[in-house]
Parts: structure tokens; C-alpha cells; sequence
């Protein structure tokens, strides 16, 4: 899955003992005994409950320690499947991340009192066309009163083929290309920033998408295709922006939907038939 700049690799002997675990083929059912022993060694963490006792609830994990209680779930990804097995296998890294954080906070000379810190992660696979699929993953963190904030990540997935695919392989690799991509996502972004605060500016600044460069569709925000009103298709993209990336906090975040049609010269001709319809919520 995308990381987020924050997280921290684990360690090498740790990170070993996740891997060799996945390659071994061990599923969900064994999972829990896999990772809660070096978790809780390492970190003091009490496994709540088992993913095998919350099924219907499509729960991956919920953990807790002094400084973190952590919650995961899933969403259209069906258990005892790989890409479930991937996502099950994530969780010590993501848990790891957020715990280092918790304890580096409580250390500060001054530390707030806001432990433990509140973690909900969510996966939700969007929608599939043919090979492609992707994934949204949104971390929401709440400390003390402060209101849950989101965070997002995002996976997309070619089933043809086992290496990491990135938005730029949908696309003509052209610098052409890129600079009406980033116009385009551009121009959609101060629209909705138009329509709910009045302005076309970020943080006061106004763009001018001619020759700003301050969106880049290729290598932005977190973004996940959109269902579409043609069966079997993909309709658009959507990008997330996390509260304070165009404007205050209080702002909230942005969700910035590009239908297909508007991208759709700059798509590679093998993929292009997968992009078809509009988005169902398109204006």
C-alpha cells in the first residue's frame, strides 16, 4: 500500500518475521498469532479482539497500549482472499508508525494530555474495471477533545501483473501531456474551492493554472477511480486533499472528482477502453 511520509520502517529482525510469516501462506485465521506476540513484546500491546471473532464487521484489528488505541477495517474486500492476507499483514507497520509517533508526543517537554491517541483506519476498494482496481485508505486521529481529523493513502491495482502500478502508467509519458493534466486538475480544484469558500485561491494566493505549478495530477494527492454509470467501467478519478493542503483545517478536507471525459485524450490507447460513463453523483 502508499505509505505516508510520517510512518517509520520497522526493524530489520521485525520486519523478517512479518514478511517470512506472509510468504508462508499463513491467512487470517492464523494472523492474530503471527503478529500480536512481537507486537506486545515490543510495544505493550493488548490485542482486544481477533479478526476471526468480528467477521461481519469486516474487522481487521483493534489494539490498544498507554499511548495508542487502534482500530482497522476493510470495505468491499472480501476475507481468506490475498489482497485481504496483504492488508492483515500491513497492520504491524501502520500500528508501529502511529506508536512510535504517540511515544515521541508524550516525551516532548511539554506534553499534551491527550493519551492514548484514537487511530480508525479504513480500507475501501472503489470500484473494478477489467484488471484495474484501487484502493482508498483513510486514517482518521483523534487526540484528546481535538476533532478526528482525516488522513489519506491510496493503492492502484493492475491483477495482470505483480508489480506496483502508479497513476502515470495509465497515461501518454509526455511532458505535453503532464502540463494539461495538472491544468486540468488545477481547474477543477478552484472550482470547488470557488463553490465553497467564494475563492479561487490557496491560502490566499490566487493560481492562475496556465502557469501555476501547484497541483500535480501525476504525482498529487491520494487518488482512487470512480464508479461510473456505464457497467463494467471505470467513470473518473477522485483526489483527496487532507484538511490544511489548500486551505485552514477548518476548511476540512477536499475531495476533488475529475469525470473521464476530462482526461480522457491523455489516457494510453490499451487502457483507454476501460474509462467509460460518468461518475453516478456527477453535477
Amino acid at each position: 500500500m502508499t505509505t505516508k511520509r510520517r510512518e517509520r520502517h520497522l526493524g530489520l529482525g521485525f520486519a523478517l518475521a512479518i514478511l517470512l510469516s506472509f510468504l508462508t501462506g499463513f491467512m487470517l485465521i492464523y494472523a492474530q498469532h503471527l503478529y500480536a506476540p512481537a507486537l506486545e513484546a515490543h510495544f505493550g500491546t493488548i490485542f482486544v479482539k481477533s479478526p476471526n471473532d468480528l467477521t461481519q464487521e469486516r474487522l481487521l484489528l483493534k489494539a490498544e497500549s498507554p499511548e495508542l488505541n487502534y482500530r482497522s477495517a476493510s470495505f468491499g474486500i472480501q476475507p481468506n482472499t490475498p489482497l485481504h492476507a496483504s492488508l492483515m499483514a500491513e497492520q504491524p507497520r501502520i500500528i508501529s508508525a502511529y506508536q512510535h509517533a504517540a511515544e515521541a508526543a508524550k516525551t516532548d517537554p511539554a506534553p499534551p494530555s491527550d493519551f492514548p491517541w484514537k487511530v480508525e483506519t479504513f480500507f475501501s476498494r472503489t470500484v473494478q474495471a477489467g484488471p484495474l482496481s484501487s484502493i482508498l485508505r483513510t486514517d482518521y486521529l483523534q487526540r484528546g477533545q481535538n476533532a478526528r481529523q482525516p488522513d489519506y493513502a491510496s493503492t492502484l491495482i493492475n491483477s495482470l501483473s505483480n508489480d506496483p502500478f502508479q497513476l502515470a502508467d495509465l497515461f501518454v509519458p509526455t511532458r505535453t501531456s503532464k502540463n494539461r493534466l495538472d491544468r486540468t486538475l488545477c481547474l477543477y480544484t478552484l472550482a470547488e474551492k470557488q463553490r465553497r469558500t467564494g475563492s479561487r485561491s490557496v491560502f490566499g494566493e490566487a493560481i492562475d493554472c496556465q502557469t501555476a505549478s501547484h497541483f500535480s495530477f501525476l504525482d498529487g494527492p491520494p487518488v482512487v477511480f470512480t464508479d461510473s454509470t456505464k457497467p463494467n467501467r471505470i467513470g473518473g478519478l477522485n483526489f483527496y486533499f487532507a484538511p490544511g493542503r489548500l486551505g485552514p483545517p477548518s476548511e476540512g478536507e477536499y475531495i476533488i472528482q475529475l469525470p473521464q471525459h476530462a482526461f480522457r485524450k491523455e489516457l494510453r490507447p490499451q487502457w483507454a477502453s476501460f474509462f467509460d460513463g460518468e461518475p453516478p453523483n456527477a453535477s
